[in-house]
């Protein structure tokens, strides 16, 4: 009994998977200059609002702020961009919060790892960071 082959086999050069992602941080051997922080950007456009949605958000508040709105898609809900705006720059604030907590809590780590690893070297360092007594 022989196995009938459905043609010529050939070598499959094509990924199995399509999905890429196209976010700044998802780049090899790329550098995004942020103006802010990277990590709160990150977190922001993972969580918050993508790049194109802030944009559009922007748009659509600028828009109605100079009385030329876009007319509105039929199947879309019907909300202020403006206030869609606020609920955003909210959320961003949220993060930014986060992100200097846990600024805090590692720089604390680091020192209480630094004093018990050099006592002399962690008074050192934290004395730099003493505003001087007027």
């Amino acid at each position: 009994m022989s196995s009938q082959s459905s043609g010529p086999s050939f070598p499959n050069f094509a990924p199995y998977n399509l999905n890429q992602p196209i976010l700044p941080w998802s780049f090899t051997g790329v550098t995004v200059n942020y103006a802010g922080n990277a990590s709160i950007e990150k977190n922001v456009i993972e969580n918050v609002a993508s790049y194109g949605k802030q944009l559009g958000i922007l748009t659509d508040a600028v828009l109605k702020l100079a009385n030329r709105s876009l007319p509105s898609k039929p199947d879309a809900p019907e909300k202020d961009p403006i206030e869609r705006l606020h609920e955003i720059a909210v959320q961003v604030e949220k993060f930014k919060d986060a992100h200097k907590t846990s600024l805090l809590n590692e720089a604390r780590q680091a020192m209480d790892r630094l004093a018990a690893d050099n006592s002399a070297t962690a008074s050192y360092v934290a004395s730099k960071y003493v505003e001087p007594k007027e």
